[in-house]
C-alpha cells in the first residue's frame, strides 16, 4: 500500500481527521479540488484569480489542517477520499 502523506495524530481518531476537514475554508475547499483534478499551481490561480503565491498559500494550509506531507499527498488524499468528484 502506497504512503499518502497522511500524519496519524497520537490518538489516531478519525473523528479528529473529519474536525480537520470541516476547518477548511470555502477557498481552501475549492484549492483541494482543483489540485485533487489535476490542475497546476497557475490554473488554480486563473481560474480562481488569484496569484500562484496564494495558491500555494492555501496549500500549505490545506496539508497543515489535514495533517499532509507535499504536494502529492494533497492530490492523493483528494482521490483516495473524493473519488466521485474525479474529473
Amino acid at each position: 500500500m502506497r504512503d499518502s502523506g497522511h500524519k496519524e495524530n497520537s490518538s489516531g481518531s478519525h473523528s479528529e481527521f473529519l474536525s480537520a476537514l470541516m476547518e477548511l475554508t470555502p477557498v481552501e475547499c475549492s484549492v483541494l479540488e482543483l489540485t485533487g483534478k489535476g490542475n497546476s499551481a497557475k490554473e488554480i490561480a486563473d481560474k480562481l484569480g488569484m496569484s500562484i503565491h496564494t495558491v500555494h498559500s492555501h496549500w500549505k494550509n490545506v496539508r497543515k489542517k489535514l495533517g499532509l506531507r507535499g504536494y502529492g499527498a494533497l492530490k492523493d488524499w483528494w482521490r483516495d477520499n473524493c473519488p466521485e468528484w474525479e474529473k
